[in-house]
């Protein structure tokens, strides 16, 4: 858990000792299958419009990518 606190600390308004380490993680997942064709995890104060940008490569030519409407700027 102390390696995990390391990469991943809680939040500032957490008790040290409680609780657990925040990660964000963001997935690019096909939706005709469901399965994860990428992914990324990052400490809780990486934006996910970054970490979007991270995966970028594993995107194809003609795929298509769907985001909730806080991401509207990757388009």
């Amino acid at each position: 858990m102390k390696r995990s606190l390391g990469d991943y600390p809680q939040h500032g308004n957490q008790a040290q000792g409680c609780g657990f380490p925040i990660a964000r993680l963001v997935v690019f997942f096909s939706l005709l299958t469901g399965a994860v064709v990428a992914a990324c995890i990052a400490d809780w104060t990486t934006s996910e419009i970054v970490m979007s940008r991270w995966l970028y490569e594993d995107l194809e030519p003609e795929d298509v990518l769907v985001a909730s409407p806080c991401l509207w700027q990757l388009c």
